[in-house]
């Protein structure tokens, strides 16, 4: 029976390992697990659950993909924490199952189980069409709103027009596509930091189909800074996540025009 046993794992391996290289396409699929954060908005409790949501999925599809993190860390007349996230998402997730939901420390978390489908990019990325328009707009939530908002949106602003995109202040065109943000920031208490500030943010940005209203791509970035107060900590942790967001839109939203043009 030990025997037999042995023998089954061993050819169940080696079909999992022919699996792995199957060609773009296939449809093969990857079970991970991964744990989603977002900012507790009560005013929102739905949209916050769909954030932490959409961030455990992003997560699980990394895990597939690959994700880097560098952190630089400059101290001289005052601290600066400099944080850049680079990850390549390319995949589907089939199915989700929802293994734990709680709050803790100011964010609802959500614990997933997903299946992710690998998927190659379909071309290299390239110029934008010229028919694209974007029309962005980001809403701060929580304490300082507005301020969040507005930083996180300069941010995303600067990573767009850098990489060619064409921005529109008009919302209601039919032919814009909508860029919709949301930024939230809680502070980080260490006694450690002595007379500074420490304050986390999430950025989440999203797409959306001119005509259908339709959301063809998201992603949710966080990021942590520095400050001489509550409020610029806050704002500098809003900047670099939407700093993020944007590095993460010149480069995906791409592959999303392509499929569309």
């Amino acid at each position: 029976m030990t025997t037999l046993r042995a023998v089954v794992l061993i050819g169940a391996a080696g079909l999992w390992a022919g699996c792995a290289g199957l060609p773009p396409g296939s449809s093969r699929e990857i079970l991970v697990a991964a744990e989603g954060w977002a900012p507790i908005d009560a005013r929102d409790s739905s949209g916050t659950r769909r954030r932490a949501l959409a961030d455990a999925q992003r997560k699980a599809v990394e895990q597939v993909s690959g994700t880097a993190v560098a952190s630089l860390i400059h101290v001289r007349d005052a601290m600066t924490v400099r944080q850049k996230v680079i990850t390549e998402v390319r995949g589907f997730v089939s199915r989700t199952d929802v293994l734990d939901e709680r709050k803790e420390g100011g964010f609802f978390k959500i614990r997933i189980r997903a299946f992710i489908r690998p998927e190659e990019p379909s071309r290299p990325a390239g110029p934008l069409p010229a028919e694209a328009r974007f029309a962005l707009t980001v809403t701060g939530l929580g304490l300082r709103d507005e301020d969040l908002g507005a930083a996180a949106a300069a941010a995303i602003r600067k990573e767009l027009l850098a990489r060619g995109f064409d921005l529109s202040d008009d919302s209601t065109g039919p032919d814009s596509w909508l860029l919709q943000g949301d930024a939230a920031a809680v502070p980080i208490l260490d006694s450690r930091l002595g007379s500074f500030h420490s304050a986390r943010a999430q950025v989440s940005l999203r797409v959306l189909e001119p005509k259908t209203q339709t959301v063809v791509w998201e992603t949710s970035q966080e990021s942590s800074a520095l400050g001489l107060d509550p409020r610029s900590a806050a704002l500098a942790a809003a900047q670099a996540a939407g700093a993020l967001a944007g590095q993460h839109a010149t480069g995906e939203v791409l592959d999303v025009l392509w499929k569309r043009f």
